[in-house]
């Protein structure tokens, strides 16, 4: 059986993507219970950043996640910093994303389909 890794309190079930920034998971929250709630969580472990100052700035804009409210808008589920390492966490919606149905309309030779760029 193989062991899944841990980040804080989250266990990270799929890696999904890696840029400059770091790496973004589906992840689960951990509770007594068990995973308590999935999330996207986008951990800024690229090289070269400094994780001081980001998690410095990314605690300034804590209050912009209670303004954004929408049913087309991930909600927060967490900002923090692990062992110097900032993350970020946003309920998961799972789905194609936007980069997925631009790449594939590419590949076709159409345009995105204007009913679903509207959605």
């Amino acid at each position: 059986m193989k062991t899944r890794e841990h980040f804080g309190p989250y266990v990270l079930l799929k890696k999904l993507t890696e840029d400059p920034l770091g790496e973004s998971f589906r992840a689960g929250l951990l509770s007594s219970q068990g995973i308590d709630q999935v999330v996207l969580l986008k951990v800024f472990n690229g090289q070269g950043l400094d994780g001081t100052t980001l998690s410095q700035r990314m605690a300034q804009r804590d209050g912009v996640q209670d303004v954004l409210r929408s049913p087309n808008i991930a909600a927060g589920a967490g900002v923090g910093e692990i062992q110097g390492v900032p993350y970020i966490a946003y309920e998961y919606v799972s789905g194609k994303d936007l980069a997925s149905l631009l790449e594939q309309a590419d590949r076709q030779g159409s345009p995105l389909p204007q009913d679903l760029a509207l959605l």
